[in-house]
């Protein structure tokens, strides 16, 4: 219990979410990672839209409810995003409401992160990092710079309450 509390309100501070923000959930509720969407939504007051998963397998569908609904804030797994992204489909939508792109759970592609990066200029990307004993993450880095396709993103600082 005490470490969802404390997770909810790192991610809430680390992803900056508040009740202007509209979260798009992708993890199904039987895996640990949707504690991040649901519990940071609650505390924060923020919209959170649950998406069916088979959507997530058609990115013309899922861009078209982002910018429809406006969203604000994504926090998904690295290959649901490389996924998204391969193809034209995010060159077809203006997702100018997404100011914030987060992922765990795996190592993002660079190659992948650039593709989004080159898409959202003015959003801010995270990577998130925590293995799920913990309830949540553990140390997060917010890309502050340019990185070639195949460098690897570092996990970065720890969070608070945290012992690295």
């Amino acid at each position: 219990h005490k470490s969802v509390i404390d997770y909810t309100l790192k991610i809430c501070e680390i992803l900056e979410i508040d009740s202007k923000n509209s979260l798009l959930n992708q993890t199904p509720f039987y895996f640990s990672a949707s504690v991040r969407d649901i519990f940071s939504s609650v505390k924060a007051g923020a919209t959170l839209h649950i998406v069916p998963n088979h959507v997530f397998a058609f990115p013309n569908e899922i861009f078209s409810y982002m910018e429809k609904e406006k969203i604000t804030t994504i926090s998904w797994i690295p290959s649901v995003l490389t996924h998204l992204c391969k193809g034209n489909a995010l060159d077809k939508y203006r997702l100018d409401s997404l100011k914030t792109v987060a992922w765990v759970g795996e190592i993002m592609p660079t190659k992948t992160l650039n593709i989004w990066r080159n898409h959202l200029k003015e959003a801010k990307f995270i990577n998130l990092y925590g293995p799920t004993e913990i309830a949540g993450t553990c140390t997060y880095y917010i890309i502050n710079r340019p990185f070639k396709d195949d460098e690897l993103l570092p996990i970065g600082k720890a969070c608070k309450n945290t012992e690295l």
